[in-house]
Order: C-alpha cells, then structure tokens, then sequence
C-alpha cells in the first residue's frame, strides 16, 4: 500500500514538472498548498483551435506550438481532455481596461500604422486579430478556473511584451495585465 501511494505521487510530480516547464510562464496559483494536491484534484487546462493563427512560412514566429503543447500534453498523459476548458472572446471593454481605445481598434480593424505593425513583428490578419483576443479570453479563464481547481494553465498567453497604446515583440495586447 505504501510504495502504491508513493509511486502515485512520484507519477504526478514527474507530470507536473514536466508540466511546468512547457508552460510555467502561464500558470496562475493559489497557493503552495495546492501543488501537493493537483495530481489527486487536477488541474485545468485553457486551449483553443484558434490559438494557432496561419503565419508566412518563412515567419519565424513558431505559431504551431500552441496545438503541438496540446497535443503532447495529451498524449503523454499529463492531462485529459476533461481537464481543457475552451475560452471565449473578452469584451472590447475588457481589453481597453488596459489597452487606448485608439490601439485596440486600429489593431482590430487591421489600421495600424506600419511602423506600429512591424514593431508588433507579426503580420495583420483577421485570423490573428482574432486569435489575439481569444488568448486574452483564455489568460482570463485560466485566471478563474485557478480559484476553482487551484492551478490553471493557458497554453497560449503571457503577452507581456504590450504596452497601453502598442505592441512589441510578438505582443499585441498585454493579456496578464488584463486578466488581472
């Protein structure tokens, strides 16, 4: 009984080490106490198929790696699929709690100015507007599925890199920010 329970916790540590270290820049806690119990309670997972926006391909921006950290997360057994939980748009007003109304709709409307865009280093497109906003809905789900399960991960946010009136660094909207 006792090595059972020991190789059980030794399992769900290796897991969430292994966890932490794909997406450790996107994971909300409450507390300490929590990590010793996410391999019995689990813990949530925030994805979306929009999370992965077409890019040229010679980009250098490694846009699949949002479905490939899915896809491994799952196929390793780390999760299961009732642990992913799908976000939904935030409102504009959710994003302009920390963006200019300005920027967030010329970035929306594809009128940035071009100096504005490359400093962002992606290319306008619906698709990526949108999948902008969607992983902003995801860092605000993971915020609140974290008080519920104890730890929540968004498999794509941590954009941290936007400011108030512009992005930088493959940043377009501070999610972190307007999550909190």
């Amino acid at each position: 009984m006792f090595s059972t329970t020991v190789s059980y916790y030794i399992r769900c540590f290796v897991k969430i080490k292994y966890l932490f270290e794909a997406i450790l820049p996107f994971v909300y806690f409450l507390n300490f106490q929590d990590l010793l119990y996410m391999g019995k309670c689990g813990f949530a997972i925030v994805y979306h198929p929009d999370y992965v926006a077409p890019l040229p391909n010679a980009h250098r921006f490694p846009m699949p790696k949002f479905k490939i950290l899915r896809d491994l997360l799952l196929k390793d057994e780390v999760i299961v699929p009732e642990q992913i939980f799908e976000p939904a748009l935030p409102t504009q007003e959710e994003i302009q709690l920390v963006h200019t109304s300005q920027y967030v709709a010329a970035y929306c409307n594809g009128t940035l100015e071009h100096k504005a865009q490359r400093r962002i280093g992606l290319p306008w497109s619906e698709a990526l507007a949108h999948r902008t906003r969607i992983a902003i809905g995801g860092t605000i789900l993971a915020a609140k599925l974290a008080l519920e399960y104890g730890c929540a991960c968004n498999t794509a946010g941590g954009t941290h890199h936007a400011f108030p009136s512009y992005g930088s660094g493959f940043c377009i909207f501070n999610d972190l920010a307007i999550a909190s």
